[in-house]
């Protein structure tokens, strides 16, 4: 009872305090590390809602990734998705106090993909809703065990737009059902990929198929220093493991330093970060993202929705 009691102290506790910011600082880290007003008035309790409890490693799935054939294409020294095709950039979102990251991190690289091949022409947003409601993962409580689940899911059943099936899971209250119709009870229409990629520990064909093929899903290691950062290339310095996270690879650069790092989409709204983006190293396997990523496999003349 009383390690029961000491627990629910330590979740009660406030996630960030000044006395581990200056632990932080006097390591001296390469990126900023501050109080970010996003996480700020979280408790330990809340932050851990909005992580993944699943480790970011290749599992077996319900639909088997397909290998893309390498080409010999050249891919830039650096890629930005926001820069070469900014009509196709769907905003940064602010999930709450839900471990919705794996949905959406998936249906953002599925736009993002749709988008680049020309099926849609400006940025679409896809429901996330619709996985966490409709997947066997229960919403905000089912912590997914591996990426790939919402990549079976929108491979198999397929998805219907956000304005079909609004997002309504911010808080941890119970999951709403699965719908038959759209919000507003009209034909809910749903859209699938031809199947999806996954590349596992191989930076540079990581790095090809996000720069030819596009964004990926990946999912990384969040340790307690993260919970810190501001902005620069983030590379673990301090801290307790706390969880998972899931995040979209949108591009990849090098620092003037030499520093190379992966360009992330973050989901915790776009005043954290930079812009709601991150940096973090590239090459060396940080916090385990490089492990697997996952992105839609697109045929641009291909019909793509199908009836629900």
């Amino acid at each position: 009872m009383r390690l029961l009691i000491l627990l629910i102290a330590s979740l009660a506790e406030p996630l960030l305090t000044q006395v581990e910011l200056r632990q932080i600082q006097a390591l001296a880290p390469a990126w900023k590390a501050g109080i970010p007003e996003r996480l700020k008035n979280l408790t330990k309790n809340d932050f851990k809602k909005m992580l993944s409890a699943g480790s970011p490693r290749t599992q077996s799935s319900i639909v088997r990734p397909v290998r893309v054939p390498e080409n010999e294409d050249p891919v830039p020294d650096h890629f930005d998705f926001r820069e070469e095709y900014p009509q196709c950039i769907t905003e940064v979102i602010d999930i709450g106090l839900c471990s919705s990251s794996w949905a959406y991190s998936a249906v953002d690289a599925f736009s993002h993909r749709r988008c680049l091949t020309g099926l849609d022409q400006e940025a679409t947003r896809y429901s996330a809703q619709y996985i966490l409601s409709c997947s066997s993962t229960n919403g905000c409580f089912g912590f997914s065990t591996r990426e790939s689940i919402a990549w079976d899911f929108i491979a198999t059943t397929g998805i219907p737009l956000e304005s079909c099936v609004k997002y309504t899971d911010y808080d941890q209250t119970q999951s709403r059902p699965c719908p038959s119709t759209c919000d507003d009870d009209s034909f809910l229409e749903v859209y699938k990929p031809d199947g999806y990629e996954g590349v596992g520990l191989n930076c540079e064909r990581l790095k090809r198929a996000v720069a030819l093929r596009g964004p990926m899903q990946a999912m990384f290691t969040v340790y307690e220093d993260f919970t810190y950062y501001l902005e620069g290339i983030y590379s673990y310095t301090y801290g307790n493991r706390v969880g998972f996270l899931s995040v979209e690879i949108v591009g990849y650069g090098t620092s003037d330093e030499g520093q190379d790092y992966w360009i992330v989409k973050n989901y915790w709204g776009p005043g954290w970060g930079e812009d709601g983006y991150f940096r973090i190293v590239r090459g060396q396997n940080e916090c385990q993202i490089e492990n697997s990523a996952y992105g839609a496999i697109i045929s641009p003349n291909k019909p793509s929705m199908a009836t629900k």
